[in-house]
């Protein structure tokens, strides 16, 4: 053969293999046929051929399976044509009394994946439910059980999500369970049933709060992550639903290596992944400040932020494969993709990271760009979309912000219309209503400040917050957090009206909300802590103030050996400037005179040694150590938080 024949013939093939790929990953039986009859070309010797030669270099179980499939129903399409092929590929193995009915829940849901409407969609489930509980199923083969089944799952999921009820969502476990014990372990189809069955076991558990269901949940797609291949196709997309499955189990643990484990699940999908996937990014940035929120490093909060900009910029159509674009330049998005729920629930998360940021910054322009992405990303959500309380929640905490650095009542009176929306679109059972009871206490708390409280103007206030601490899960990080909170109301309160019961009430929360927060939310502990110490030495309460200065001072000794950079070391001195003689005052008048000295000269000594790590002196003076003392300094960041953390900065994390 010529060169140029031996080209048309490398092209010939090439668009061969294309045209066998779109036959075998066509969405239904019926566009399997349209394809065959469009096509003769598929039933050649050659197509043969270029499907044998895929079957042979493919390593991934999962698609030669499908690659075999679809080349023995070519060969019968061959053999016996097309309707007789395509009729038995349908209800092979299925008994005679069952086949009638097999074929039509087949057909009608083919309709329905065709873009059938909303009666398409109830026929097809109907047929598939009749089709389930039919007397004869059990008898047909097990693999064609599990596929209806698992299609029978996926119609009641689409069903659940338009009429968000609880008896569709409990079909759609059912029905998954009942897929994943009908295929064998060693079937290829595995992984994905396991996958759909942790999926919609860790949406029940976000709409009623049930720990076992989000147990099951990262069981089941732990185990299909450990049943893929490295290099399967659906590898990116399982690894991220175990990282949204482990951070979920995280902040119900409150176990800090289940967020280790979830942000390296998702560094794993995202570097799987062949181009900028929104959701990845976006759940990678959040674990990334839950992670930030419980040890106070600045590192993570920084690359959160880096995280979440790629991820809105992949959502709008601007990303380029890598991390870290421009600033402003993801909300220049492409017009087509500007309202999608995607580039939604990119903007909230990349407004939610930004409130965070602002918090350590200040910078005002950060908090105005947060408001107008988490406002724009309420607006774009579907009203059902179980990501909108969560949106509203971000929003509301940020106008709340925006009160506190003297934006008026505007801001206060929008963050209240915030968490009433949110708490509207949340179930009540839901694991984030505990995130939304406490924002609207602090809403409630601002409304009252202390110069103008009532007694008993705060009532509702302790109301929220109790029952955010009701909702928040025992061993959670939410939790301090919240539970600082009412504290802080009842501490308010007892100044406001005197009575003893929210002296008592105020005092035994700081105490837990102290302990809770120095093992799982330090920076929280550190903040509740000086709260209370403050509170407590205006009551001339000598021991319990210098109780809470020991936490403070426990808590900024965990902070500052945390941090890695010489920026984020001063940032923290900076905001625990006074602590130690603060702390040295409340334990001299609680009679403990030595320890006040050992809190004075502690912080003394944090400043020399701030001071004599400077790098510009340490490479002046002594190069070979300072470059020394910089490695080590990254090395036990790497150790601290494992290999997929230490990524270079360019690259989101």
């Amino acid at each position: 053969m010529t060169p140029r024949g031996s080209r048309r013939e490398s092209r010939r093939r090439a668009a061969l293999r294309k045209l066998i790929g779109r036959f075998a990953g066509a969405d239904s039986w019926g566009e399997s046929r349209r394809i065959v009859e469009r096509h003769p070309e598929l039933l050649s010797g050659t197509a043969d051929e270029v499907l044998a030669e895929w079957i042979g270099a493919e390593d991934d179980p999962h698609t030669v399976r499908v690659l075999v499939y679809h080349r023995d129903l070519l060969r019968a399409v061959r053999r016996d044509g097309v309707d007789a092929a395509f009729a038995a590929v349908l209800t092979d193995g299925v008994p005679e009394g069952l086949r009638d009915a097999w074929r039509a829940a087949v057909e009608a849901r083919e309709v329905v994946e065709a873009g059938g409407d909303g009666a398409a969609r109830d026929r097809a489930f109907a047929l598939l439910s009749a089709l389930t509980g039919h007397p004869l199923f059990p008898e047909a083969p097990a693999s064609g059980r599990a596929t209806m089944t698992y299609v029978l799952g996926l119609a009641a999921m689409e069903r659940f999500h338009v009429r968000a009820d609880d008896a569709t969502l409990d079909l759609s476990v059912t029905a998954f369970q009942a897929c994943a014990d009908a295929t064998p372990e060693e079937s290829p189809d595995r992984p994905d049933h396991l996958a759909a069955l942790g999926n919609v076991l860790g949406i029940r558990y976000e709409r009623r709060g049930a720990p076992g269901d989000l147990r099951a949940a990262v069981g089941a797609v732990a185990a299909a992550v450990r049943l893929l291949g490295p290099q399967a196709d659906r590898r990116p997309i399982i690894l991220h639903d175990l990282a949204v499955h482990l951070g979920m189990l995280y902040e119900l643990d409150g176990d800090p290596d289940l967020l280790d484990e979830a942000i390296e699940a998702s560094w794993r999908a995202v570097a799987a992944d062949d181009t900028p996937t929104p959701h990845f990014l976006g759940n990678l940035a959040n674990c990334l400040t839950t992670r930030y929120e419980r040890s106070g490093a600045l590192a993570d909060l920084d690359n959160a932020v880096r995280t979440a900009e790629h991820g809105l910029a992949a959502a709008l159509g601007t990303a380029e494969r890598g991390f870290a674009p421009a600033e402003g330049t993801a909300e220049r998005g492409l017009a087509a993709a500007e309202g999608s729920p995607e580039a939604a629930m990119a903007r909230g998360t990349l407004g939610h990271v930004l409130q965070l940021h602002h918090a350590r910054t200040r910078d005002r322009a950060t908090l105005d760009r947060a408001v107008r992405l988490l406002r724009r990303a309420a607006s774009d959500l579907p009203a059902e979309s179980m990501y909108l309380p969560v949106c509203l929640g971000n929003l509301g905490i940020a106008h709340l912000t925006r009160f506190e650095g003297g934006a008026g009542w505007e801001a206060l009176e929008s963050a209240e219309s915030a968490f009433t929306r949110a708490l509207a679109a949340c179930p009540p059972r839901s694991p984030q209503a505990a995130f939304l009871w406490n924002g609207l206490g602090l809403t409630l708390l601002a409304r009252n400040p202390p110069e103008r409280a009532a007694p008993g103007a705060l009532d509702g206030a302790i109301r929220a917050f109790t029952e955010a601490v009701r909702n928040a899960p025992a061993t959670g990080h939410v939790r301090p957090a919240v539970r600082a909170n009412l504290a802080l109301a009842h501490s308010r309160s007892y100044d406001a009206g005197g009575h003893w019961t929210d002296l008592a009430a105020g005092v035994a929360s700081y105490r837990q909300a102290c302990a809770e927060a120095l093992d799982r939310q330090v920076e929280i502990a550190l903040e509740t802590s000086r709260l209370w110490a403050a509170w407590a030495a205006t009551r001339a309460s000598w021991p319990e103030a210098a109780q809470a200065y020991r936490i403070a001072l426990e808590a900024t000794h965990q902070i500052f050996r945390r941090q890695h950079t010489r920026t984020a070391r001063e940032t923290w001195l900076h905001t625990g400037k006074d602590l130690s003689a603060e702390a040295a005052h409340a334990l001299i008048n609680a009679s403990a005179p030595q320890e006040a000295a050992t809190a004075l000269e502690s912080g003394r000594a944090r400043l020399l040694s701030e001071s004599l790590t400077d790098p510009t002196r340490l490479h002046a003076h002594i190069g070979t150590l300072a470059t020394r003392y910089e490695a080590a300094s990254h090395r036990v960041h790497a150790l601290e938080h494992g290999r997929f953390a230490t990524a270079p900065s360019g690259g989101g994390a």
